[in-house]
């Protein structure tokens, strides 16, 4: 009878088990587990009465203790899981290394980290902060949001909701970008105009301190139209981190913010070295072209 009873509990331990893992169901699991419990102290008494009636007496007890252990050994599993749950550990750790692999593959995305997953029944809830350019236009974060948790469901189909966190990436080095009238080094004027600007200047800042630099000729200061949309596309190709200008148009404005070039305000700064300094120092601010378009509305800076 024991044998009869080990052999159903056995394919009913087995058929919760498929089902658990196709709905995610821990409870399910739980069953499961408590099934092959029956078959495994199915087998035990059955063996414990067989080598009883062979002439060892002593088998009956040590089955009885064996069962005992296997049934302790399941009940701290499972209250183990029980109280990960409730205090929303990850049960699955591989997932949260899916997730930071899927949104790291995002273009724009500098970086993931503090990636949380926790798990409801059968759902998942996750979280995570991603890091972007701190020049990032809003519409492309929101853009980098829905691609991140587009894919995450379509890798794991049990994700309930998500909730994304977008900050700046921190960066130790950046190359700033100066309209300057000539090359003089950290002692160059600046050039109040953007498009019209006979040179740029290329500053390296690691962790604020100027470790090179270099100085173009803008050839787009020839040209009759468009002069700051080309001379944007300049500092693009040139891997600009930071403009620093005294004013700028909404055409060369909105081609460097699309390239996540953080736009700022000279201030009435007039020195590459003053422009470093304030830099350094957090001075600056952010650049409204606004404020100028009745300047340059002709000029198409």
């Amino acid at each position: 009878m024991a044998a009869v009873f080990a052999s159903v509990s056995y394919f009913l331990s087995r058929y919760k088990s498929r089902v658990a893992k196709e709905t995610n169901s821990q409870a399910l699991e739980g069953e499961a587990k408590h099934s092959m419990v029956d078959v495994l102290s199915s087998a035990l008494v059955f063996a414990g009465i067989a080598a009883h009636y062979v002439g060892f007496h002593w088998a009956e007890a040590l089955a009885g203790v064996m069962i005992g252990l296997l049934i302790i050994k399941l009940g701290l599993g499972m209250g183990k899981d029980a109280v990960l749950v409730l205090l929303d550990a990850c049960l699955k750790p591989e997932l949260v290394s899916r997730m930071r692999k899927i949104a790291t593959k995002i273009d724009g995305v500098k970086g993931v980290h503090d990636v949380k997953v926790r798990k409801s029944g059968p759902f998942i809830f996750a979280e995570m902060h991603v890091e972007v350019d701190s020049a990032i236009p809003v519409d492309k974060a929101a853009w980098i949001t829905n691609a991140i948790e587009e894919r995450v469901r379509d890798s794991i189909k049990e994700l309930d909701s998500m909730m994304l966190h977008i900050e700046p990436s921190k960066k130790d080095v950046y190359r700033i970008a100066v309209p300057v009238e000539r090359d003089d080094g950290l002692d160059s004027k600046v050039c109040g105009h953007f498009g019209k600007s006979p040179y740029f200047m290329f500053i390296d800042l690691h962790e604020g301190n100027p470790t090179s630099s270099f100085v173009i000729e803008n050839p787009a200061a020839k040209v009759d139209r468009k002069r700051g949309i080309e001379a944007a596309h300049i500092l693009v190709r040139h891997k600009a981190d930071v403009l620093v200008a005294k004013e700028i148009g909404e055409g060369p404005y909105h081609v460097l913010r699309d390239s996540s070039i953080q736009i700022l305000d000279l201030n009435g700064r007039s020195e590459i070295k003053h422009v470093l300094d304030a830099f350094s120092r957090k001075k600056l601010r952010s650049l409204d072209p606004a404020k100028h378009a009745s300047r340059d509305a002709n000029s198409q800076l």
